[in-house]
């Protein structure tokens, strides 16, 4: 069963995602304008000096297509709320300053929920493009047999016997896993961050 959210709660929240969207916007709007890096391109003719791009097309794109977003559903809850708009205030900044302020008479609309909902969803979406999960924190830590592990490491230049690697998973110092076969698997990350505090 799902949790009714109580609007004072729903008031809470509505304002501290306003806040970190805002902060968001403030973010998307300077990537806008930084210069593009495009691939590097050999030519044999000369490009005639054609004038660059003024800014990031990608960026640009994600913020008005964010921006549309955010501005019906606010105009709707303001509308609903017969809450009058200033031209500036259709600025995303402007609308999200006045969202935190209204968020008890929004916390109380019907749909509030919803409203939240699209906040919350705007500000995942766009945390993970501005800051986007490192690619090594994607890939999981491969695991390999002991072997494998000496032979990995071998050519890493981190000399690690076999002996270690078990002696280290029996203390439980790295992580392991049986493959489909049965074997024992050894995780390779947490052997080199025990071999590089060793080695300090």
């Amino acid at each position: 069963m799902v949790e009714k959210i109580t609007p004072a709660r729903l008031e809470v929240l509505i304002r501290d995602t306003a806040r970190e969207l805002k902060s968001l916007y403030g973010a998307l709007e300077l990537r806008k304008f930084t210069a593009e890096k495009p691939p590097e391109v050999r030519t044999m003719q000369n490009t005639g000096g054609k004038p660059s791009m003024p800014g990031n097309w990608l960026w640009m794109s994600r913020g008005i297509t964010m921006e549309q977003r955010l501005r019906e559903v606010a105009f709707n809850a303001f509308g609903d709320l017969g809450i009058k708009l200033k031209d500036r205030d259709g600025i995303a900044g402007n609308l999200l300053t006045l969202v935190a302020f209204h968020a008890q008479a929004i916390s109380e609309l019907d749909w509030a929920g919803d409203f939240h909902q699209e906040l919350d969803s705007q500000a995942r979406m766009m945390g993970r493009w501005l800051n986007p999960p490192d690619e090594v924190q994607l890939k999981a830590d491969p695991y390999l047999t002991a072997k494998g592990v000496q032979v990995s490491l071998a050519n890493k230049g981190l000399p690690c016997p076999e002996s270690t690697v078990r002696r280290w998973a029996a203390e439980g110092e790295v992580k392991t896993r049986k493959d489909q076969s049965g074997k024992i698997m050894y995780c390779l990350g947490d052997i080199i961050v025990k071999l590089k505090g060793k080695n300090k």
